[in-house]
């Protein structure tokens, strides 16, 4: 029998990749999102979000959830606890009643005890939901795939267009990548084994890291420039930040952001994701 799957943010970077490489191999396709898409498809196209009580109705035969939706744009911790925690721990019961069997919730990397920015203590709130409910919870680094968007959209069209560029501090954070083909089959083959590793956060990035500084040049070659690089007190950049977000200009990056890269996991655990045999390739 084909499983059906439901994909919160499928016109968002991994979910729509997520989607595609779902119908690549026949499977049933709900695709839940704000806008519909342009172009005809055979799959099911369904309004979500995450500020709006989810109808159960819709998961009805419904074997997989993969909850890929995010909102970035609330940047209190009442904003985003109201609209991502609350709207998420909705949709999770919506999908309960409904009859789903599984769901796989994306985190991210930024989430993990005692961590510092909002986007972290909200996906690690996330999580322990999802762990209440026997959910798979995987946690990717910066995704990235022929074409790129999100974060490192915004850094590569910044490092492509300025001739001066700077960098947080020195530069020396460490970032950690994730394919996005790599991660849609590590969805897949999850959704394939069910209580393979529990509700264990799984690390689904490249376990060798690359500095922030190395990302910038790297994402400058891609476009052909050579910027010059300068460091900048963090803070700096992050009250910068701040004082745009306080009066609603969205330049791409956020404040909390800086947040995530200055204060860091120091070591991402990657010891499930070698148990599993899931490998994720480096960045260049």
């Amino acid at each position: 029998m084909i499983k059906t799957f439901a994909v919160t943010g499928a016109n968002g970077y991994l979910g729509g990749a997520l989607c595609e490489f779902l119908k690549e191999r026949d499977y049933n396709v709900i695709l839940l999102q704000r806008t519909k898409d342009n172009k005809e498809t055979v799959d099911k196209s369904v309004f979500f979000s995450l500020e709006d009580l989810p109808n159960s109705e819709v998961f009805k035969n419904v074997d997989v959830l993969v909850h890929c939706a995010y909102d970035p744009i609330p940047v209190s911790w009442k904003e985003i606890s109201t609209i991502n925690i609350q709207g998420s721990i909705q949709l999770f019961e919506a999908a309960r009643i409904g009859g789903v069997k599984q769901i796989i919730y994306i985190s991210s990397i930024s989430a993990f005890d005692n961590c510092k920015s909002l986007y972290g203590q909200a996906k690690l709130t996330i999580e322990k939901e999802v762990a209440k409910i026997g959910g798979a919870i995987i946690r990717p680094g910066l995704i990235f795939g022929e074409n790129i968007g999100g974060f490192l959209a915004s850094l590569k069209l910044f490092a492509g267009r300025f001739p001066l560029v700077p960098l947080i501090g020195r530069g020396n954070q460490v970032l950690y990548f994730s394919h996005v083909e790599d991660l849609c089959e590590l969805i897949f083959n999850l959704s394939s084994s069910l209580n393979v590793v529990g509700s264990e956060p799984i690390t689904a990035a490249c376990e060798k890291g690359q500095t922030f500084k190395e990302t910038l040049i790297v994402l400058a070659r891609q476009e052909g420039k050579f910027p010059l690089l300068f460091p900048v007190p963090w803070k700096i950049i992050w009250l910068s930040l701040k004082i745009l977000e306080w009066a609603r200009i969205r330049v791409g990056f956020r404040s909390d952001s800086v947040i995530s890269l200055v204060h860091q996991n120091a070591r991402p655990d990657f010891s499930i994701l070698k148990k599993i045999n899931s490998s994720f390739r480096s960045f260049d």
